[in-house]
């Protein structure tokens, strides 16, 4: 909403609506997807693969690092990969209990 001007949205008549939560699981996913990318280097394999060069990358586990929250959604999705930490920055201190495991 900070990049869309409601008072020329008004003059308009243009209906300008919050959506929140419309894409919490798809970036969600998304985040999860580019920390194992990340962790066990698949985009960077691919690259050699496809030049037809092969070197053994041994990658991190998931459950070995520490992870920053970035929402709700990561956090639970997170637990199933058993990290070893999951931190939790929320400006809301009884809201950032509810992430704890």
């Amino acid at each position: 909403m900070d990049s869309v001007d409601l008072v020329e949205c008004k003059k308009r008549n243009i209906i300008v609506k919050n959506t929140p939560s419309a894409l919490t699981n798809a970036v969600a996913e998304m985040v999860i997807g580019q920390m194992i990318n990340l962790a066990r280097r698949i985009q960077e394999s691919d690259k050699k693969i496809r030049k037809g060069d092969w070197e053994r990358y041994i990658g991190k586990e998931i459950k070995d690092c520490v992870v920053g929250k970035i929402g709700s959604s990561v956090f639970r999705k997170l637990k199933a990969f058993n990290p070893k930490e999951i931190l939790v920055n929320d400006l809301v201190k009884e809201k950032a209990k509810n992430y704890l495991m």
